[in-house]
């Protein structure tokens, strides 16, 4: 029956158009329509794994099956057609658990005035109110392509039926592609159609072909595979937009089949011909979702080429060129985002791998800018790569810029590898970095160290070391920097300890910079209210809510400067 075929679907939502126009939803004969347009995609659905319809000008797909008027009444084509493209629908997914009420308000789209369709969100916007869950429209759509519950490459290809190729002189007969044509005889066939503006037939050639990736036989695999790069060279060299994005959607699910290294090395070269082709043009949509392909399956397929043709093209100019892009286009802002929220690893390593490389300083400054902007995701790939740089033997100037990175917010997770480097000689540009990050953390084994580096410190060494600290407010340096303020006869270095223990908003920072402020022994000791002052001017900079109220006590202080500061808490 009809209704079983890819076919049926088209025919069965015009019906449905057609009755719901002459009869209410409750007429049987409406509602046998939709039960038969129902019946039609859950089958397709259950079969394939899902429903897709693409529509263009040169051709409407279902499932990557050209639908051409042999098969269907070509005014019911050009209809649905027709309707789509005046309501800018390119593409609509259906998924299982489809029901019939989501078919309704489908259908409803095809009634609605196309003048309220300006862009191709409308349809999408149009159906979430009814509550439809399961009929997306364009949403796969490359300046889209990025969906957070599930992106595109992660999506799989339905098991599509196997036929062996069998040679022949036609090769756009159905099912058989491969021609004892040489591969520049069946480029020039495939010019022909083209030119003779047949496009629908060179894309049910390459829909026919990909059947064959399928087959259990590397050799055919690989044959079909060269074949089809060789057709879509020609579709590629002729501009034909539509299809290179189509196609561009296609190769991750066929790739996810190719269990054979080398089959999936001779299809990542059709994706990265259209990637590259992207690349040219500057079309940064396509450029990502070439990049998040690439790092999936490089995760995936470790013993493969994908991320070397990643790290070939993922370069530091490029990065620079598309984070000034996503300040102005929120689309691209988020895709950058779920690639590198969901591919962090392969996206550091590649990035590191420039950090390494390049002598330029602007590429090596732009790496950082875009490491840092990764947060703590890469942290774990970034400890490795430090690691690794150090038993290597890496330029000092890498590990200066991991360690740069990493200083922002040092995990606990590099601590033995800290504990390593510290142990070793290092650069100075190395050891300032290293420096940062043993004051950031609470391991006992390295603030023992950090300890020593203070007591050793000129006070120019030791104005950076406590700027670290107050910074990364970390409480397991407070008693240590309590006996460095005791210590200190310079008045302006004692600001600066106080400040540093102030922001660390430990009890023991509250309890010494209040008592000295009670006018203890303490004061006493120093014969002097600069201390006093000192003790002031860190509990209201502290940024620890406990201590600057501890601070309000002292409004009435009978020092003017003391009682200022309070006060100023108080408001």
């Amino acid at each position: 029956m009809i209704e079983k075929t890819h076919h049926g679907v088209i025919a069965f939502t015009k019906a449905c158009f057609d009755y719901s126009q002459i009869y209410p939803a409750e007429n049987p004969s409406v509602i046998r329509q939709f039960q038969f347009l129902l019946s039609g995609c859950q089958s397709l659905i259950e079969r394939d794994g899902g429903l897709t319809l693409e529509v263009n000008a040169h051709f409407l797909m279902v499932n990557g099956q050209y639908v051409e008027p042999k098969h269907l009444n070509k005014a019911v084509i050009d209809w649905f057609v027709g309707h789509c493209m005046e309501r800018k629908i390119a593409e609509v997914s259906m998924t299982a658990g489809l029901n019939k009420r989501e078919l309704e308000a489908f259908v409803q789209l095809f009634k609605t005035d196309p003048l309220l369709f300006n862009d191709e969100s409308v349809a999408s916007r149009i159906l979430v109110p009814a509550g439809v869950e399961h009929i997306q429209i364009n949403a796969s759509r490359l300046d889209n392509s990025f969906n957070a519950a599930r992106p595109l490459a992660e999506q799989k290809t339905p098991e599509l039926p196997v036929v062996e190729p069998q040679h022949t002189s036609n090769m756009f007969e159905p099912d058989l592609f491969i021609s004892q044509d040489s591969g520049s005889t069946l480029r020039a066939r495939v010019n022909e159609q083209l030119q003779q503006k047949e496009v629908w037939k060179v894309v049910d050639f390459m829909a026919n072909m990909r059947k064959h990736f399928h087959s259990k036989s590397p050799d055919v695999q690989r044959l079909a595979l060269s074949r089809y790069r060789i057709v879509l060279e020609a579709v590629v060299e002729r501009d034909l937009d539509e299809v290179v994005h189509s196609v561009f959607k296609t190769i991750p699910q066929d790739m996810e089949v190719l269990l054979d290294d080398a089959s999936f090395n001779l299809h990542l070269n059709s994706l990265c011909l259209l990637l590259d082709r992207y690349l040219t043009q500057r079309f940064y949509p396509g450029i990502v979702f070439g990049f998040y392909t690439l790092a999936s399956f490089a995760a995936q397929r470790p013993n493969t080429e994908s991320e070397d043709r990643l790290r070939e093209r993922l370069t530091p100019e490029l990065m620079a060129e598309l984070f000034k892009a996503k300040n102005t286009d929120t689309r691209l802002d988020r895709n950058i985002k779920v690639l590198f929220t969901e591919r962090p690893t392969i996206i550091c390593r590649t990035l590191i791998h420039h950090l390494g490389e390049s002598e330029d300083k602007q590429e090596r400054r732009t790496v950082l800018n875009v490491l840092s902007a990764m947060g703590s995701s890469i942290h774990d790939e970034l400890v490795s790569s430090l690691r690794s740089a150090m038993n290597n033997q890496a330029p000092w100037y890498l590990q200066r810029n991991l360690l740069f990175v990493l200083a922002a917010s040092p995990p606990e997770s590099m601590t033995t590898t800290l504990k390593q480097l510290l142990e070793q000689p290092m650069h100075e540009k190395v050891a300032d970095q290293a420096h940062r990050c043993l004051f950031a953390l609470s391991d006992p084994e390295l603030v023992d160290q950090g300890v020593k580096l203070i007591d050793q410190a000129s006070n120019a060494t030791l104005s950076t070391f406590l700027h670290i600290i107050g910074n990364a407010q970390n409480s397991a340096y407070a008693e240590s920097l309590i006996d460095l303020a005791e210590r200190q006869s310079d008045d302006r270095m004692a600001l600066q300890v106080m400040t540093a223990l102030a922001k660390t908003g430990s009890g023991h920072a509250l309890t010494y910079l209040t008592g000295i402020l009670q006018e203890t022994s303490l004061l006493a000791k120093f014969k002097s209210g600069s201390r006093r002052l000192s003790a002031a001017q860190a509990l209201s900079t502290s940024g620890h809510r406990t201590l600057m109220a501890a601070l309000t006590r002292f409004k009435n202080d009978k020092d003017a400067r003391v009682a200022a500061l309070a006060q100023q808490m108080q408001t």
